[in-house]
């Protein structure tokens, strides 16, 4: 029996809606991945954007980073150069409450000293109690001179005032003085020494004649950095270093028997070995006068050292000279000796407890006589960080 053909057109009918209906699908699928592949579009750029913000964030970090290390280091050297100002602001004033104490010392009038004049007795030689290791706020302080060289086979630290009037003054010293100073202390031979010795009275002396083995302008004014002879007196030991023929070692070797304060006379109770031998004496006869002035036990600035209490009378204290060594220190001590002194000089260096950091103050001080003390003022002042 065959199908009516209403039912076959129903069926083809059913069959085109179906076809229709997939048709359909089909668009909204195609629709469906166009908006994917729209939407895939638009992340790119998105992305994009994402990724320049976030390297922008990390320069913007960098920089603050370097400003916060850079801001950091300043304020670090700002701080350490600050604690260096206040760490040599208080050495500094560790130094001259030192040499302050030194000097209200030399000031006080001391017992036994006679009402009108200097007493011969040496109490700033030495004082420990008063000059070593004195704690003033967070540093400390010490003040002394170191005595002693190759005659003597001693060299000491003392903690007090060294005299600058047991040294030979380079202004007033004879030539024969200073050859004989040069070779005692510096070890070398007679010419070396000689050239020396002129070399330092061309300085000083006031004429252009230059010493058979000195120097005037012409030398001073060829070297390599040019300057001119002196021709006047020293104001300074340090003035040495431009004299021809002395360097830093020479100089380091004989600054501590030299000066320039003082009219020339050495004071007996304190002058060196090195000292008494360049003035010509006998290697003996120094012998005899150091012994006297050590005391009983043989050792220099102590309590039991011989004290001179007149010049005219040092032949007469040493027990033991002979007639020629009497007759020549008789003669020396009427031109040469005192037995007081009046310029006494001290390096006071100080640092802080348990740190690092130092400081030193090199100064002179001249004393005279007043009525109820000394009156005591610096003439010398040199600070050496």
């Amino acid at each position: 029996m065959r199908p009516s053909r209403s039912f076959l057109c129903r069926s083809a009918g059913k069959r085109a809606c179906l076809a229709d209906r997939r048709a359909c699908l089909a668009d909204r699928r195609a629709c469906l991945a166009d908006k994917r592949v729209h939407l895939a579009d638009g992340r790119v750029p998105l992305a994009g954007r994402r990724a320049s913000v976030l390297i922008l964030v990390a320069w913007v970090l960098s920089l603050l980073a370097l400003f916060a290390v850079s801001l950091g280091t300043t304020a670090r050297h700002q701080l350490l150069f600050s604690q260096r100002l206040i760490q040599d602001a208080t050495l500094r004033r560790a130094c001259e409450a030192g040499l302050n104490r030194a000097r209200t010392f030399l000031a006080r009038r001391q017992d036994g000293a006679p009402e009108e004049e200097e007493e011969p007795v040496r109490p700033w030689l030495e004082r420990e109690d008063l000059f070593k290791d004195i704690s003033i706020g967070p540093a400390v302080f010490s003040l002394g001179y170191t005595l002693g060289g190759p005659i003597s086979c001693e060299s000491r630290f003392f903690y007090g005032l060294a005299d600058e009037e047991a040294k030979v003054n380079l202004n007033t010293a004879a030539q024969d003085v200073l050859v004989r100073l040069f070779e005692v202390v510096l070890g070398v031979g007679p010419p070396q020494a000689q050239e020396l010795a002129d070399a330092v009275v061309d300085w000083r002396d006031s004429d252009a004649a230059a010493q058979p083995k000195g120097a005037e302008d012409d030398f001073y004014e060829g070297l390599p950095a040019p300057y001119s002879c002196k021709d006047a007196s020293f104001e300074s030991p340090d003035e040495l270093l431009l004299v021809r023929g002395f360097d830093v070692t020479i100089y380091e070797n004989i600054k501590g028997y030299v000066t320039v304060f003082g009219g020339g006379r050495l004071n007996i109770n304190t002058v060196s070995a090195e000292v008494l031998e360049a003035l010509g004496l006998e290697t003996g006869l120094v012998g005899k006068i150091d012994r006297y002035r050590r005391g009983p036990d043989a050792r220099w600035g102590t309590l039991d050292d011989g004290v001179f209490a007149s010049a005219e009378r040092i032949a007469e204290d040493i027990v033991g000279l002979t007639d020629p060594e009497k007759l020549s220190l008789e003669q020396l001590a009427a031109q040469a000796f005192t037995v007081t002194s009046s310029y006494f000089s001290a390096t006071c260096a100080a640092q802080m407890a348990g740190r690092g950091g130092s400081f030193s103050v090199t100064a002179v001080f001249e004393r005279t006589f007043a009525e109820e003390g000394y009156e005591v003022g610096p003439r010398y002042w040199r600070t050496s960080p």
